[in-house]
């Protein structure tokens, strides 16, 4: 069953409620065979697009899988990034539906956003909400915020930003504008770089590699199956040298390196995303902890580029 399609001037919501974990082999056929627009075409109203899972409970077995992917300790607890994965059978659902008009190929992550208000155990049963609503126009494209929320007992105790853009295309090459992508503006501050180390010895250093099956062995975890993370021929179809890591993967990596107490409290992370990890490919993990907070960035080898930046802050709430 899918959600209604997308027409002009449409402005009520579109919801929809899944008995279960829908399954990602319906959602990655219509990404396939459903054709899309790149962008929103001028004139279409998106309305406020959405998707609840009333009912569910993590699997422990899945969790350890994760972990030995992305690293981290053993734990009763989620890894903090661990539920975007979980709600990716949910995100792929709603976003490959004709309800949105754009197609998920041409989607480009720029930031992430999480704030746990509290650890969640691994056994615990949750619901999820999914939704976006509207569009942020830019200089290179058109900006999509999608949201998810997990809740236990009626009360919220993760949820998530994640900042997509869909690239301009060129009208003279049919390419995308070229440049470097803007983080561009929308979601509220602290900003993924708001922790800025003490000094050069404040800082750690960590060799890690993203090597050449990484994309597989993340897709198998998480269920993200986009092309461009699993073969090189794929990711020169959109424009890429070769293949790429996982965003959530180098964000998940960086995450599992910090001290795991800090996500005892209510935190925060924010994370801007640079540039791709080609595979295979040596990086260079820093981190530094200060009274603010952590903050870590991903680099390249020899010239140090910088592929990814983030900060994990206190959770101010007025709860």
């Amino acid at each position: 069953m899918d959600l209604p399609s997308l027409t002009r001037g449409m402005d009520s919501p579109v919801s929809f409620t899944f008995r279960s974990m829908p399954s990602i082999v319906p959602s990655y056929a219509r990404i396939v065979f459903v054709r899309k627009q790149a962008i929103v075409p001028d004139g279409i109203t998106l309305p406020r697009l959405e998707a609840v899972l009333p009912h569910y409970k993590p699997d422990r077995e899945r969790v350890e899988a994760y972990r030995s992917v992305c690293g981290g300790a053993p734990s009763d607890y989620l890894p903090v990034t661990f539920p975007h994965v979980i709600a990716t059978p949910v995100h792929l659902a709603l976003l490959s539906s004709k309800a949105f008009p754009v197609r998920l190929m041409g989607l480009v992550h720029l930031r992430n956003h999480i704030e746990q208000h509290r650890p969640v155990r691994v056994d615990e049963p949750c619901s999820i909400r999914t939704w976006l609503e509207g569009r942020r126009d830019t200089d290179r494209g058109q900006e999509f915020d999608v949201h998810t929320q997990f809740e236990v007992d009626g009360r919220p105790v993760w949820s998530e930003i994640c900042v997509f853009m869909a690239r301009r295309l060129n009208r003279d090459t049919s390419k995308p504008l070229g440049g470097r992508i803007s983080a561009g503006e929308g979601v509220p501050a602290p900003d993924a770089e708001a922790v800025q180390p003490d000094g050069p010895d404040s800082i750690r250093v960590m060799p890690l590699e993203a090597a050449r099956d990484i994309g597989w062995r993340y897709a198998r975890v998480a269920g993200d199956f986009n092309p461009i993370h699993l073969t090189d021929f794929a990711a020169r179809m959109f424009g890429f040298n070769q293949a790429i890591a996982h965003g959530m993967w180098s964000m998940a990596r960086c995450v599992a390196a910090l001290d795991g107490r800090i996500f005892a409290a209510p935190s925060r992370v924010d994370v801007v995303f640079k540039r791709p990890i080609t595979i295979p490919a040596p990086v260079t993990l820093e981190t530094w902890h200060t009274s603010a907070g952590s903050g870590f960035a991903l680099k390249g080898t020899g010239k140090g580029k910088l592929h990814l930046a983030g900060s994990v802050t206190p959770l101010v709430t007025n709860r």
